[in-house]
């Protein structure tokens, strides 16, 4: 699939907005995502309703824009802009891995965490009460083209009580980057290239505050990779 736009759409009382899966088919580069641009669309997530119909369980996550977790194949270039992403009537009686990984937006592959997205750009999107990181990255970003994460605006992340587990507290973050374990519990060493964080907002004003870090980044990095703001 190249060269495709997912844009202006509505989605609501849904359990994830929009799931993006590629498999090696073509024979030659491996890559059946290229240029894939998910730009102006409001989401709208309410996974208690799925869950209390017993169409989920607790050990399923809530997302607005997510990988597949059995991916099998590298997603050559990425575009998430200008959308708006939105919890409601999602309470945190899920696990802790399904709490972690319900964000914003979610990279993490338990089956081949060593693919990842060669070019990724995640600009100007609103995310309000994920009950995990507001963007999720456990996999490979980065190549000779830079990727960015910038101008985003994440209200009130972290808002599940499951995080508690978490001792480090690491995933209370508005923007979260780190391993990955494979499907054996093996830790996935991974590599981020070319990467610029910058002028995000990231805040929590919530009764009882549960945020941690602004953003927590603990995979290694090569080329390039800088944190800033205004």
């Amino acid at each position: 699939m190249h060269k495709i736009r997912f844009g202006n759409n509505t989605i609501e009382g849904v359990v994830s907005g929009f799931v993006l899966w590629a498999f090696p088919d073509d024979g030659y580069t491996g890559k059946t995502l290229k240029a894939v641009d998910i730009r102006k669309n409001t989401i709208i997530l309410n996974g208690d309703a799925w869950l209390n119909a017993g169409l989920t369980f607790e050990a399923s996550s809530v997302s607005g824009i997510r990988l597949e977790a059995a991916n099998e194949s590298a997603i050559e270039t990425l575009f998430i802009r200008d959308n708006t992403i939105k919890f409601t009537n999602v309470n945190d009686f899920r696990t802790n891995f399904a709490e972690t990984r319900s964000g914003g937006v979610v990279f993490s592959l338990y089956q081949n965490p060593e693919l990842g997205i060669n070019r990724l750009i995640i600009a100007r999107n609103r995310i309000e009460n994920a009950l995990g990181p507001g963007v999720f990255i456990s996999v490979p970003i980065g190549s000779d083209a830079s990727s960015r994460i910038v101008g985003n605006t994440i209200l009130n992340p972290a808002r599940g009580n499951e995080l508690r587990y978490d001792e480090a507290k690491n995933t209370r973050a508005g923007i979260y980057i780190a391993e990955e374990s494979d499907g054996s519990l093996n830790v996935i060493s991974l590599t981020t290239r070319n990467l610029e964080i910058a002028n995000n907002r990231i805040q929590d004003t919530a009764g009882s505050p549960k945020l941690a870090y602004g953003i927590s980044a603990l995979s290694s990095c090569t080329n390039n990779c800088a944190v800033r703001g205004e």
